[in-house]
């Protein structure tokens, strides 16, 4: 199965970033438990949301070309599943995207790359 990740250009290369688990993982991971009202989808847009505004922010790329195929292939066919990540895993994550500088934003080429807040953050 795929990772559910997100593939973005940035200064003409081209980043992929996994921010859910593999497809078959389906474990809710540190944050279990802690109900949410997200769907896979909501919570993917608030984070590819925030990463596409920081590129924009840097490098001056349209956020037209960057939310929609980053949703996409953030959540894959999960999109209307339940999320059980916690909301607070998801805040944590756009905090830490939103305070990572312009070169830590365009060295992302996985997901190690990414802070660790942002990890396999988003599951179902």
């Amino acid at each position: 199965m795929v990772p559910f990740g997100i593939c973005l250009g940035t200064l003409g290369s081209s980043s992929c970033i996994q921010i859910g688990p593999d497809a078959n993982d389906g474990s809710a991971g540190a944050d279990a438990g802690e109900p949410t009202d997200s769907t896979v989808e909501g919570q993917c847009t608030r984070i590819v949301t925030e990463f596409c505004a920081r590129t924009q922010e840097c490098y001056g790329q349209d956020p037209e070309t960057c939310v929609n195929p980053g949703v996409d292939q953030c959540c894959g066919r999960a999109c209307a599943k339940q999320a059980t990540s916690s909301e607070r895993a998801v805040d944590t994550c756009i905090a830490d995207l939103k305070a990572a500088d312009c070169e830590d934003i365009d060295t992302v080429s996985d997901a190690s790359d990414l802070p660790a807040s942002c990890q396999n953050v988003v599951k179902y």
